[in-house]
């Protein structure tokens, strides 16, 4: 054999990873999709943990004192385009920014009666809660009708927190905001629990902008 022929494949050197085509034509590996790296890469990963951000402060609004239910599907949007095309632990840190502009924002008149710290603790914790419900999130995004098993994996989440840990946290379920909004006749049939067409419109309307990509 001449010694300017081509090793053979996986005999010699680095097996390759397997690969990809993103949505650009950007080429990039499957592991490293699992593990973090994305087409978007690191800057379009800032740019979605700014805009979960946002979303929580319009799912901070939704409550008193401005109580504008009606933003409830426009958080829930926000969240989606952040979470729906992003690697798993990127969508864990763009929850975990939704969360902290909700929690902190919605939570802030405990500051005098409990203390910062006591404040900064039990928004941190739900914070984390509403990372959970990214990932599973971005888990079944691209399930066919994904925004309804979306919407069941928030509301999932809600009510497990509003019975656990320590009798529960209920703050900032989305389902108190249904008063005074064109779905508050749900109520009386679904409860707060099942008012889930507030967060399924979000998340189809979130689905718009990464239709395709997911």
């Amino acid at each position: 054999m001449s010694s300017n022929s081509p090793a053979p494949s996986g005999r010699t050197g680095a097996p390759r990873a397997a690969t990809r085509t993103g949505p650009a034509g950007d080429r990039y590996s499957l592991s490293g999709e699992l593990g973090g790296c994305s087409p978007i890469g690191r800057r379009g990963g800032l740019v979605n943990a700014v805009g979960a951000a946002g979303g929580g402060l319009v799912a901070a609004l939704c409550f008193e004192p401005v109580g504008a239910g009606w933003l409830a599907p426009v958080a829930m949007a926000l969240l989606w385009a952040s979470v729906a095309r992003a690697p798993l632990r990127f969508a864990a840190f763009s929850g975990l920014c939704f969360g902290l502009a909700f929690m902190l924002v919605l939570l802030w008149w405990l500051e005098d009666s409990i203390g910062w710290a006591a404040w900064l603790g039990l928004a941190g914790a739900l914070a984390v809660s509403v990372a959970v419900a990214s990932v599973g999130v971005r888990a079944v995004a691209s399930l066919p009708a994904g925004p309804v098993w979306a919407g069941a994996v928030w509301i999932g989440v809600e009510s497990l927190r509003s019975g656990w840990p320590l009798g529960g946290m209920p703050w900032g379920r989305l389902g108190f905001t249904a008063i005074d909004t064109p779905w508050q006749p749900l109520l009386p049939y679904t409860g707060i629990t099942g008012t889930g067409p507030t967060n399924d419109s979000g998340w189809a309307i979130g689905k718009y902008p990464t239709q395709g990509h997911i």
